[in-house]
């Protein structure tokens, strides 16, 4: 990952946090994805000049995920 890259995981971080928000909340979650992922596309896009697609989804509710590893942040 370049520098770049990394200024963009608290935005794809969010927008996984809120692909997780239930009930009436999720029309406000859903502004935020939008949000993030406009970030993450624009800045990954001038990075390189690669085009890029990204599209945010919910996960099938019958999925039986472990718990994920707590976040540790990457400090050269």
């Amino acid at each position: 990952m370049t520098k770049s890259h990394h200024s963009l995981l608290p935005a794809l971080c969010t927008a996984l946090a809120v692909a997780a928000v239930p009930g009436s909340a999720m029309a406000q979650a859903d502004d935020v994805a939008e949000q993030a992922r406009g970030l993450v596309v624009q800045q990954l896009g001038h990075a390189d000049g690669n085009r890029i697609e990204l599209e945010i989804g919910r996960l099938d509710p019958r999925l039986k995920l472990a718990p994920c590893q707590k976040l540790e942040p990457y400090l050269p």
